[in-house]
């Protein structure tokens, strides 16, 4: 008798365990995503609490992301005077990556510029690009370091552009100003001078 009582206890106990053991998961779920939700990137995520967990279905939410005007003013202190650039700005890797491809002409004193939140140090190549161009390289003090003038389009030394070749600045830089070719040599522009910008 007192066998068949120890059994029937030890099947109900399962229950209860497996029960508990839900019950604690989901807890420990609720708790995890509480953390989440206190760090700097909780304000991305939505509000939920125990209670709202059956009914939750994953709502979208609208993630806001700070944007950068579509052009800016660059100027560039030359010993002839300031020279000011109307650029179309470049802050995300799709823009980045496409750059001046496929245009087949860049106003006068216009061109795009490249904006990074950090120091980098990779090349640029002129794959797709249809007209040539000069590159000014800017440091994180808005000072040029390197200067690429009168860069090529790749497709005029490779026309099927298997082999393009990436332009290296000397060291790591911030940004980078692609405009017409010849525009550095014409407007005086050289490594030192200072570029400003309102971004």
């Amino acid at each position: 008798m007192l066998f068949k009582l120890f059994f029937a206890l030890l099947k109900n106990a399962r229950w209860i365990i497996s029960l508990v053991l839900v019950l604690a998961l989901a807890y420990a779920v609720v708790t995890q995503y509480q953390t989440v939700k206190n760090s700097p990137i909780g304000a991305l995520l939505p509000s939920i609490t125990l209670p709202a967990i059956p009914s939750f279905t994953g709502t979208p939410t609208t993630t806001i992301v700070p944007t950068l005007p579509e052009s800016t003013k660059v100027t560039i202190q030359t010993e002839k005077g300031d020279i000011t650039f109307t650029a179309e700005i470049a802050a995300d890797q799709t823009s980045q990556a496409v750059g001046l491809m496929y245009r087949t002409s860049l106003p006068q004193y216009s061109g795009m510029y490249f904006v990074y939140d950090q120091d980098v140090f990779h090349g640029f190549w002129m794959k797709n690009c249809e007209i040539p161009l000069d590159m000014l390289f800017i440091d994180s003090n808005g000072v040029i370091i390197d200067i690429r003038e009168n860069v090529r389009p790749c497709k005029e030394s490779d026309p099927e552009q298997r082999t393009c070749p990436t332009y290296v600045p000397s060291k790591p830089y911030r940004s980078v100003l692609e405009i017409n070719a010849k525009s550095a040599q014409q407007n005086g522009i050289t490594v030192g001078q200072k570029v400003l910008t309102k971004l």
